[in-house]
């Protein structure tokens, strides 16, 4: 029974307020969204469903949202492309043949794209005058084409482009007169043509029997019948030729045999006019001046339909079977067989700009005609009412006149052209939402002030099924489930208030949620008036536990029955009873937990999910906590600002059938609870927003039909959700919805499942089941593919369109490219989506929405295929999609062939390398061979040298020996000389083989020091003067600067200059000259000895192998081979260079290059040594030092350092030794013997170094005053000198010095010796405290130095401290006193020897007493104290675990406890 008074309900509201007007929708396309020009003549859709759009500027096509124009020549282009296009017709092939205003006639090759003049191809033979004044297609696909003159011409397209022209019929019309004065009918041996004095123009194909005939049969066959009648009229259908004549006869050609039927019922009547079949064979006949008749050819029954003075121009039959009739006066005639009507409408109009009437079937829409003055009519023909089609689009013109053309697609589109306004396209959508007014189907004006538009806030059904509605008038209706408004509420009798949402609790009351009035309950009372007993709930801020806020949005009942109020400013409310009265537990009065700061106060919307958990909407986001608690004060609130999805403004929460929380949130869209994680105290959303389909992401209301979708208000219409394939359709003004302002959480589903949205102008109603989706089948293709930029026109040597490429092929440089592709929807754009993929380079689908290109950047080289996929909301079935394949050629280097050379000449490597390294095998064998023979030579060199050696000095000494002791005669001296001359020149020869194999084994180290040059060459000069006389060689040598000082090592370049001279004086004959030159280049700071000599010279072909091993000039010369080669390789240790130049018979000359300073040295490869040489940069940093002669050179605390006194007249050396030695040493200088001596008395150094060679007192004079000294004796003393013969040495070593150092010396070798002299010193002293057996003087050691006196020295002591043990003042004066010498004398002395004081000296020999005493007696510790010289026992007990870290008790427990 409900359901059926809700059935009432509606059918009552759809019968006087539904909006039943179809409204239409018009856009138009101008030159500003990219139409080649406003004036628009014609419009053809194609079957591969491209629109064609002939303009004043030249063709352009449309695929649904862009044009492109072809009105330019490209490079394929074949003949300029047309203007001013007044007709297109697509044949057969799919090519568009073109007739333009200026008559002439293109053909346009769709998949080229190019445009091919016909009027080039005419034969001139056709006609003078071959302009096209009209083209009509013609059944079996060829084109029927009138010329100017009136040649009927027949054009048979091909797929090709080449078009065969057929003259069907020669005019004899030379006169320039463009009208016909009659019709003609001619035959000729395949046609029978007819061409109208309106110029309709037919050409009838005769059948293979009537072709056998001859070819005037039909001619001559009509001639006795009709002679001299004329006819008026032809009509082609079904392989019949229909004309009509002047007397009435109907006349019937076969075409395929020639039969000839003529039908006289009409004779006599008058001329026939038109003629057009009908089903059954019943032929429509207009007759002039009479009307329409209808007749039967097999009865030659005929009946008058329309009597009518019109003049009928033309008929046809549409596709509902009702026959139309055109006429010269601007109007149609329509006759329905079925119940035999007829109809006449005129279409009106003061001007014309149309020749003719045009039409289009409009299948369900009617009719469309187009007037002669440029106006649309629609009509309808279940109604039969014709009215102009009139609207402003969306541009604001109107498309009411101006129309030039029209076309009505398969898609239900009425597109229309004009030739001001470009195109208009007209849609007509089916009518599913209706908006009512319930309002107005009563008497209550006086409620709503005579409004028409009514806005609907809420909307809410009752258990009664009573419906309520607000507005935001703050008036509310209660409507009975009949349609009968029971309850009126606004200001005039009780204003419950701006409403926003009602709820029925479990025992019916009505909750009113009002803004800003409060909670409001209704109680049903028959007895009041008002039929509800009210009572409101508002914000005192007197009263704790009033309601926290006026503006109430929601309120809900959740499963414990306990009642839950949103307020928006004021949070969460909890409604409870206690003892007759409400109470509001709240923020402020309550909840403890409640979130702070301010936030989630703006309450929208509350439900109760699963296992009782509430969740609240607010503006801040969403909150939750479990229901499950017992007081209101522990409720544990959760908040999720880290979730962005959930963390804005929420509008609406919903809990569909099955439980599931649907939450629409501000600029998300919809999300659906996936779970609560309990653990994590966290929910998982999913979302779908804007990039999943739905056509706004601000949802206003959610409501559920019976088949589990969700139907979404949207701040741009209605979408519906389905939750099980998670799609959205949206509905827009395509599918008859108005754009209409829809309210917030304001939907109801009535019982019979229609849906009901509020909204600012009434209610939107519809019935789920009811609404379609307009499924329209349609292509995709790709329209264009950009490479670096630029259009697929411009870069590709392709002549077919990317349209209709199946595949194309990019260079490996062309790897950045773009694809534009476009569904040809012209229905619904905005239903579409695309995906792409680019399978073999990407795995995943691209989705998109508006945008219709996909772009890749460096696509590898390689075969990949482009998929694009339309996806219409509309049609879930489409499958409409286009692939494309996409060849990357590899660059040249990595083609097919480019491998192919790759690979031969891989191989062709691989042999020259093979036999390269067969090459460089054989030849490192030989090396190796070399080496190893070089090696072997060097080897036994060696082995002979060493063992020469022994022998060599064991003749160098009985020479030695012979010559300085024994009286020899003066020819025995002679041999002497010669025989020591002689062995030390093969000593020499033995040493340059053993620094070869050093140098062969990396083991030689180079002595630098600073040498003289000049000297260096005056002694080379000196040495070889004898020889020079001996051989007759004029000898001499020059310098070219002054005290050049080099770093070197003497002795090897002195062996490097001695090879050289050498070997000049060995290769210049009697006669010849040496030179020796010496200078220094200061540009490139190097020095260079230079020897010349012209002897025999060296050819030019052995200068490089002069300097090998073992090699030498065969001719002249038999030696070792090594003296040049050792030359390079010890000048090359120097990091210099010898230059040879030599002419072959005139003379020779070496050079050595070696570079100045030393810096050029490593000191890990080198050693450096110092002598009197100290280079003048040294000598000039070392000029400002301050005399440090007569006061103390150090002023910090460095008296733990060793003290080291240098006696040396060079002063620079002398300096430079203190700055080398004073890190580690307290150095004092002297710069002569005599201020030495004085030093050393002064300062009693550890260590004296002294010059041998100075003046006044000579370093042995130095050495002789210290040994002789009892004071000073036990000073050790190293003598420097330059002097290395053994006697000097010998000399220094008798005399008692410790060390004996030559110039050049290394710094190193000098620290070293010092530090094993102090080394030396220190066990001495160590042995001395231990009083050990061996503390006596001993080989090698420091002791070995010290005279007699220095031991017995040391012995007295001891002495005399044993003899004085007990004694306690027992001092350093007894023991000075006791040996005879003063008390500074005796403790400086006594420092020097043991490094200790006397008193310390005391100490020491008391407390190794004291060790002696604990180990051998048994006295205690104060007695051992006393016995050895203590007189305090706690001062012994310091000094005692000072020295053995022990007490002297612990060491005594210590010693007696082992022992035992």
């Amino acid at each position: 029974m409900k359901l059926k008074f809700i059935s009432l309900f509606l059918c009552l509201f759809y019968a006087f307020f539904a909006w039943t007007d179809n409204t239409i929708i018009i856009e138009q396309y101008s030159t500003e969204k990219g139409l080649a020009h406003e004036t628009v003549n014609c419009i053809l859709k194609s079957p591969d469903g491209f629109l064609w759009i002939g303009t004043w500027y030249g063709l352009c096509s449309f695929d649904g949202k862009e044009f492109k124009t072809y009105n330019s020549s490209h490079k394929f282009q074949a003949d300029v492309p047309p203007r001013k296009i007044q007709h297109i017709i697509e044949d057969k092939y799919g090519n568009l043949w073109l007739k333009t205003t200026d008559h002439k006639l293109y053909i346009f090759d769709k998949k080229k794209e190019r445009f091919h003049a016909i009027f080039n191809r005419l034969s001139s033979e056709f006609s003078v005058n071959t302009q096209i004044i009209k083209m009509t297609e013609t059944e079996e696909g060829n084109f029927l084409l009138l010329t100017k003159d009136k040649d009927l011409l027949l054009a048979i397209p091909s797929e090709d482009i080449f078009v065969d022209i057929l003259l069907q019929y020669k005019s004899d019309n030379r006169t320039g007169d463009s009208k016909l004065k009659k019709n003609i009918l001619y035959e000729s041996a395949d046609y029978i043509n007819w061409i109208g004095m309106d110029f309709s123009i037919l050409s009838c194909k005769k059948g293979d029997e009537l072709r056998k005939k001859t070819v005037k049969y039909i001619s001559e066959k009509l001639s006795p019948l009709s002679d001299g009648y004329y006819y008026t009229c032809a009509f082609e259908q079904d392989d019949r030729l229909w004309l009509g004549n002047r007397t009435g006869e109907i006349i019937c050609v076969y075409l395929s045999d020639g039969d000839i039927d003529i039908n006289k019922t009409l004779s006599g009547v008058g001329e026939i006019r038109n003629i057009i079949p009908g089903v059954d064979s019943i032929l429509y006949a207009a007759v002039k001046d009479k009307g329409i008749y209808r007749l039967n050819p097999k009865t030659n029954e005929s009946k008058m339909l329309i009597p009518t003075k019109l003049n009928i121009v033309d008929s046809f039959r549409d596709d509902s079977g009702m026959m139309w009739f055109v006429t010269d006066s601007n109007s149609v005639i329509v006759f329905d067989p079925g119940n035999e009507s007829t109809n006449i409408f005129e279409f009106h109009g003061q001007q014309q700009i149309n020749e003719t009437l045009n039409w289009q079937d409009g299948q369900e829409l009617g009719m469309f005609f187009l007037a002669t003055s440029g106006t649309v009519y629609q009509i309808d023909r279940k109604s039969m009412k014709c009215a102009p089609l009139n609207g402003i689009s969306d541009q604001g013109d109107d498309i009411s006149n101006k129309t030039s053309n029209l076309l009505f697609d398969d898609n239900g589109i009425l597109w229309l052209t004009s030739y001001e306004n470009g195109i208009f396209k007209i849609s007509f959508p089916e009518k599913q939402f209706n908006l009512f007014n319930p309002f107005s189907a009563f008497n209550i004006a006086d409620l709503v002030s005579e409004r028409d538009i009514m806005p609907v806030k809420m909307l809410f059904r009752a258990k009664n099924g009573d419906i309520w509605i607000g507005n935001r008038l703050s008036e509310v209706f209660c409507f009975s489930s009949d349609g009968v408004l029971k309850h009126t509420f606004s200001s005039s009798n009780y204003n419950i208030g701006n409403v926003y949402h009602i709820m029925e609790d479990r025992q019916g009351t009505l909750w009113f949620s009002t803004k800003g009035k409060g909670l409001v309950s209704a109680i049903r009372d028959e007895k009041n008036p008002l039929g509800y007993q009210f009572k409101r709930y508002l914000h005192d801020a007197d009263i704790a536990n009033s309601i926290s806020s006026n503006d109430v949005y929601y309120t809900y009942q959740d499963g414990k029955g306990r009642i839950w109020v949103a307020t928006f400013g004021g949070g969460l409310n909890l409604m409870q009873e206690e003892q007759g009265f409400i109470l509001f537990k709240h923020k402020y009065n309550s909840f403890s937990n409640y979130p702070e700061y301010g936030q989630y106060m703006e309450v929208r919307a509350i439900t109760e999910g699963k296992n009782g958990r509430i969740w609240v909407g607010t503006s801040d986001g969403l909150m939750s906590f479990d229901g499950n608690f017992t007081l209101s004060k522990n409720i544990a609130f959760e908040t999720y600002r880290n979730d962005l999805n959930i963390s804005n403004d929420i509008y609406n929460l919903y809990k569909d059938k099955n439980g599931t929380l649907w939450l629409s949130v501000f600029g998300v869209g919809l999300n659906r609870l996936v779970k609560y994680d309990e653990e994590k105290k966290k929910p998982l959303f999913e979302s779908f927003g804007i990039k999943d389909g739905i056509n706004s992401d601000v949802i206003l209301s959610i409501v559920e039909d019976d088949h589990n979708n969700l139907w979404l208000s949207t701040e741009k219409g209605i979408s519906r959700f389905d939750p099980h394939t998670k799609t959205f359709r949206n509905y827009g003004k395509y599918d008859g919805l108005a754009d209409f302002s829809m309210e917030e959480t304001s939907a109801l589903k009535l019982v019979d499942g229609t849906i009901w949205f509020g909204s600012r102008e009434g209610i939107l109603q519809f019935k789920p089941e009811d609404i379609s989706d307009y499924h329209v089948t349609y292509p995709t293709y790709i329209i264009d593919m950009k490479v670096s930029n630029r259009n697929y026109d411009e870069w590709s040597t392709d002549s077919i369109s990317i349209k209709y490429l199946d595949e194309v092929e990019l260079k490996h440089n062309q790897s950045m490219f773009s694809i534009e592709f476009a569904a040809l929807n012209y229905h619904t754009q905005n239903h579409v989506r695309y995906k792409y993929i680019l399978d073999g380079y990407e795995k995943e689908w691209h989705i998109t929405d508006k945008n219709r290109i996909a772009s890749y950047t460096n696509v590898p080289p390689g075969r990949y295929l482009f998929r694009v996929h339309t996806v219409d909301e509309t049609n879930p079935s489409l499958f409409s999609e286009r692939t494309l394949q996409i060849r990357i050629l590899p660059p040249w280097w990595k083609s097919t062939w480019a491998y192919v050379i790759y690979i031969i000449l891989l191989l062709f490597f691989l042999y020259f390398l093979l036999r390269f390294i067969a090459l460089m095998i054989k030849m490192k064998n030989d090396v190796y061979i070399e080496q190893k023979v070089s090696e072997l030579k060097i080897k036994f060199f060696t082995n002979v040298s060493h063992e020469l050696r022994t022998p060599l000095t064991l003749i160098k000494g009985p020479i030695q020996e012979l010559k300085e002791n024994e009286n020899l005669s003066e020819k025995g001296a002679k041999y002497i000389t010669l025989m020591e001359k002689n062995t030390n020149h093969m000593l020499g020869l033995v040493n340059q083989i053993l620094d070869f194999r050093k140098i062969q084994n990396k083991k030689m180290r180079l002595h630098i020091s600073p040498v003289r040059l000049n000297t260096l060459i005056e002694s080379f000069y000196n040495e070889f003067s004898l020889l020079s006389m001996e051989t007759n060689i004029s000898y001499d040598y020059h310098l070219l600067g002054d005290n050049i000082v080099v770093w070197v090592d003497k002795e090897k370049l002195e062996t490097v200059i001695r090879n050289i001279i050498s070997n000049a004086f060995k290769f210049t004959p009697s006669g010849g000259s040496v030179l020796i030159t010496g200078g220094c280049d200061e540009q490139n700071n190097t020095c260079f000895v230079r020897i010349e000599d012209n002897g025999i010279g060296i050819p030019k072909n052995k200068l490089d192998e002069i300097f090998e091993r073992f090699t030498q000039n065969s001719s002249y010369y038999q030696g070792t081979g090594i003296g040049l080669a050792l030359s390079k390789e010890l000048i090359t240790l120097h990091h210099g260079r010898i230059e040879v130049e030599s002419i072959q018979n005139e003379g020779s000359a070496f050079t050595v290059v070696l570079p100045l300073g030393k810096e050029h040295f490593k000191e890990s490869e080198v050693e450096f040594y110092m002598n009197d040489i100290i280079e003048t940069d040294f000598a000039l940093q070392t000029n400002g030092f301050p005399d440090t002669t007569n006061e103390n050179e150090y002023t910090d605390d460095r008296s733990d350092l060793p003290n080291i006194l240098i006696v040396e007249d060079n002063k620079s050396l002398c300096d430079f030794l203190r700055l080398q030695l004073e890190d580690s040493f307290n150095v004092h200088v002297a710069y002569d013997g005599e201020e030495g001596l004085k030093k050393v008395h002064l300062y009693y150094p550890d260590i004296v170094i002294t010059d041998q060679m100075m003046p006044n007192v000579s370093g042995l004079e130095l050495l002789k005053h210290i040994r002789d000294d009892f004071q000073i004796s036990h000073i050790p003393v190293i003598i420097l000198t330059a002097k290395d013969d053994d006697e000097t040495q010998i000399k220094s070593m008798h005399s008692g010095a410790n060390a004996y150092i030559t110039k050049p010396f290394s710094k190193k070798y000098l620290i070293a010796r010092i530090d094993q002299l102090l080394n030396d010193r220190k066990i001495f002293r160590e042995k001395l405290w231990n009083m050990d057996e061996n503390a006596l003087p001993s080989s090698n050691s420091y002791g070995e130095y010290l005279i007699k006196k220095d031991v017995e020295f040391l012995r007295d002591i001891n002495q005399i401290i044993e003899d004085n043990l007990e004694n306690s003042d027992f001092n350093i004066d007894t023991i000075a006193s006791s040996l005879s010498i003063s008390r500074s004398a005796f403790f400086k002395k006594l420092k020097s020897i043991t490094g200790l004081a006397p008193v310390d000296l005391v100490k020491e020999t008391r407390l190794r007493k004291a060790v002696e005493l604990i180990k051998s007696t048994d006295l205690s510790v104060s007695e051992i104290a006393f016995a050895v010289g203590f007189k305090d026992p706690g001062y012994f007990g310091k000094c005692f675990k000072k020295k053995y870290n022990l007490s002297p008790r612990d060491y005594l427990n210590e010693y007696r406890y082992s022992k035992v």
